[in-house]
């Protein structure tokens, strides 16, 4: 056992946990989900351990930042280097839940598919959002969920200039719409990348959240509670292997 799994494990030691659904509400969650498995893949700590954290890949092409006090971006990914062919960035406000993001930080740490992914808005339709049309942007709601993506560009939607937005939403007790969180992706992110971000957008499947994680929302429903045990580290451990393992094939493709 290494050092951030022998470490998971004793933290996750005599903590509750339950299911929590809609996931989009149910919080960021623990980083290390994300964190551990690019550790595990090859990345590499810049600097010290300590808050913000700032990974960088291998080949030194890809970078993260993870900062959960920042008001605007808590989780900052993309190219390392600004200004160069192929430029792109992703960011993602604090409640933005890890299981989400980690649609995109999984795929940069696997090798990308032989062939082009499903286009996302016929991933979106096929899981049954509502996708609509303006005219100067696309967008697609999950019904009854507050949970959209939109896609916002110049006159011609079909060019190449545009970027992504995502949120999740909630109306207040005083009717007034409150931003539980949100995401903001350029245009030029890779498709197999923002695929992987999609099919855990649209993926229903409730969250498992610790009695010691924050940032639930009041809104989210809380399924039965029990106590975390083996399972959860070697779901944990499970995820660390499978980036290990695609750290390796990612190697051999490249």
């Amino acid at each position: 056992m290494n050092e951030d799994l022998r470490a998971f494990a004793e933290d996750k030691k005599g903590k509750f946990h339950c299911e929590v659904s809609p996931r989009h509400m149910a919080g960021l969650g623990d980083p290390r989900h994300i964190t551990h498995s690019l550790r595990a893949a090859g990345w590499k700590h810049d600097g010290d351990r300590g808050l913000p954290q700032v990974l960088t890949s291998p080949d030194h092409s890809l970078g993260l930042v993870l900062d959960p006090l920042s008001p605007h971006q808590a989780w900052s990914v993309g190219s390392a280097l600004m200004f160069v062919p192929g430029y792109w960035h992703a960011g993602f406000t604090r409640n933005a839940p890890v299981e989400i993001i980690a649609g995109l930080t999984d795929s940069l740490i696997r090798p990308a598919p032989a062939h082009a992914p499903t286009d996302v808005w016929e991933t979106l339709a096929a899981a049954g959002w509502n996708v609509s049309d303006g005219p100067r942007w696309r967008e697609a709601s999950a019904p009854g969920q507050g949970l959209k993506i939109k896609q916002v560009g110049s006159d011609n939607r079909d060019d190449d200039h545009f970027w992504w937005r995502i949120q999740a939403v909630e109306q207040s007790y005083r009717g007034s719409v409150e931003t539980v969180w949100s995401a903001a992706l350029d245009q030029t992110t890779p498709p197999h990348i923002m695929a992987g971000l999609i099919q855990e957008l649209v993926n229903p499947a409730a969250l498992l959240r610790g009695s010691h994680d924050h940032g639930a929302h009041h809104r989210a429903t809380q399924g039965d509670v029990f106590t975390a045990g083996p399972q959860i580290v070697a779901a944990h451990s499970d995820r660390m292997d499978a980036a290990r393992a695609g750290a390796r094939a990612l190697a051999r493709a490249a």
